[in-house]
């Protein structure tokens, strides 16, 4: 039926809304990706503070369980992580975009040491950011940027087999398609192995 919904104009909207997705997230990348490969540009004032805290709660469970009750108790923003050092030290490290803070628990888990890092807003560690930002834990930040990238991976899918798909109703018209798929698929299967076997 003439202007009626068929499975061609389905394939070419979904290829159309995938394209606009990567549109924005090549462009983010790109840009975000010239301004790091300069490192003329200022990457920011980094401030450093230390200070001695009390310990209110000793670490009675396990390091997961206490790195979220300093980020709940102190108010720590970002994504956490933990080591032990070979001292005995416990590290809790809480990262959020323009801070970093390292909470240091010793053996007698009398004292945490913390040491915060603030580092001042510019292009290029906005640009380290969001290159750096993964993972849905941390705040709505990281979360919000964990669905677009899921969702321009999604894109970059869709856009791939709809583009093929189109392609293949009309091979006959361009039988050089072949090539330029076949290229597609080798020079990144090439880097990947490359990647392998490379020493």
């Amino acid at each position: 039926m003439a202007g009626g919904i068929t499975l061609h104009r389905i394939i070419r909207m979904i290829h159309l809304i995938s394209s606009m997705i990567l549109l924005v997230f090549l462009l983010m990348y790109t840009l975000t990706g010239i301004i790091i490969t300069h490192h003329g540009l200022p990457y920011g004032q980094q401030e450093l503070s230390r200070s001695k805290i009390p310990v209110e709660q000793a670490m009675d469970s396990s390091p997961s369980d206490y790195a979220k009750y300093l980020k709940n108790q102190y108010a720590f923003r970002g994504k956490y992580g933990y080591r032990q050092q070979e001292n005995g030290n416990w590290e809790f490290y809480f990262q959020f975009p323009g801070e970093q803070v390292k909470v240091t628990l010793t053996p007698s888990q009398d004292t945490l040491f913390v040491e915060a890092t603030h580092i001042d807003r510019t292009l290029m560690t906005v640009a380290h950011n969001l290159h750096g930002l993964r993972g849905f834990t941390g705040g709505w930040v990281y979360t919000a940027w964990a669905i677009y990238y899921d969702l321009s991976a999604l894109a970059f899918i869709l856009f791939g087999i709809s583009g093929i798909y189109m392609w293949f109703k009309n091979r006959k018209r361009y039988p050089s398609g072949w090539w330029y798929l076949a290229a597609g698929v080798l020079f990144p299967l090439a880097i990947v192995l490359a990647f392998l076997f490379s020493r």
